[in-house]
């Protein structure tokens, strides 16, 4: 149970900095449609709107290289 609690913490934080990044450089291709998908107004509810910075930040969906792994470990399986 803590190995499944620190590889979700890692793949927590493992997100939050691929997304300081991605917006810190602005997205291309494919990342660049998903963020308009993601952003598009008419999907967002009144409090979504109403939400700070913070909390549509942790909205959006962010892949990164462990959890494109481990979603290969559990396909294997």
């Amino acid at each position: 149970a803590d190995d499944d609690e620190d590889l979700r913490k890692s793949l927590e934080k493992a997100r939050r900095l691929a997304l300081k990044k991605q917006e810190e450089k602005g997205a291309s291709g494919p990342q660049a449609i998903a963020l308009l998908a993601s952003s598009n107004p008419s999907n967002e509810t009144v409090d979504d709107q109403n939400s700070t910075a913070g909390e549509s930040r942790e909205n959006k969906v962010v892949f990164t290289e462990m959890e494109e792994f481990v979603w290969g470990l559990h396909i294997d399986e």
